[in-house]
């Protein structure tokens, strides 16, 4: 038998399976995107005038927590992975 079928490779029963999906990002790159967020935000109250810079401003920080809990989520996911459970 050949060891390519058309395009494809012949299926191997005893290699691994791959990752199905994405993998997951990193910590440390989502805790940047939180920053930065957060730096937007406050910049906000500062930079812009009137009710805009108010609203801007929550709507800022409110992604920068959602950035921060993915992050959290992240490192925990990776800790129970490396824990084994």
């Amino acid at each position: 038998m050949p060891d390519r079928i058309g395009p494809f490779e012949k299926p191997d029963p005893d290699k691994p399976l791959g990752q199905v999906g994405r993998r997951p990002s990193s910590p440390a790159k989502l805790l940047v995107f939180g920053i930065v967020y957060l730096a937007c935000g406050i910049a906000s109250f500062f930079v812009l005038k009137g009710t805009l810079r108010v609203i801007i401003g929550i709507v800022f920080i409110g992604i920068a927590v959602f950035w921060f809990r993915a992050a959290a989520t992240t490192v925990l996911r990776q800790q129970a992975r490396r824990d084994g459970t």
